[in-house]
């Protein structure tokens, strides 16, 4: 997902920063687009930076120490948009439900978001703290424009309908040069 995103990739949830480098690594292959991952522990994302820092990608990643609701805000009024939002933060119904309700308006058409542990079995027990699944399908389950694209293992993932931006197959393919 994170090569084939029509645009830049938002990720909700650094942690230490394996779905980062995994993301970014896509990001340094396909030689375009920029990663902006939010995390709200301090420690986790300074560990993320330092060990993120000698990987393929590095440089394409912006880290935010912020509350993932107040950076989408704060994104949505800087009128960014991303092809490709990647959301692993706090499972619980509340975090969950606030991000899938910004990401219409920061979804690029044409992109994707993933929503992390959607089908975990965690989410039928309404004693443990996963929420992930009610929170989306409340969010977004009138959203017509947001449609369920399909399942990689407990991650579910949607597609903001329209046509995404294009670009010319020569200005980003490695082997290949455009013509003079």
């Amino acid at each position: 997902m994170g090569f084939n995103a029509p645009g830049d990739i938002l990720e909700l949830g650094t942690h230490k920063g394996l779905s980062t480098s995994i993301l970014a690594h896509a990001l340094q292959d396909r030689r375009w687009g920029k990663l902006v991952t939010v995390d709200i522990n301090r420690v986790t994302n300074l560990r993320a930076r330092w060990t993120l820092a000698w990987l393929p990608g590095a440089r394409r990643i912006r880290f935010r120490l912020r509350d993932a609701t107040a950076a989408m805000d704060e994104l949505k009024a800087k009128q960014r948009s991303f092809g490709f939002i990647f959301v692993d933060h706090w499972h619980g119904y509340d975090a969950t439900h606030d991000a899938a309700l910004r990401i219409h308006d920061l979804l690029s058409p044409g992109g994707y978001v993933m929503f992390h542990d959607f089908f975990d079995a965690s989410n039928r027990d309404p004693h443990h703290v996963y929420g992930v699944y009610q929170a989306v399908v409340d969010a977004l389950g009138e959203e017509r424009r947001i449609v369920f694209a399909g399942a990689a293992g407990a991650a579910a993932l949607f597609r903001k309908l329209g046509k995404p931006p294009q670009r010319r197959l020569s200005s980003w393919l490695p082997w290949r040069q455009a013509a003079s």
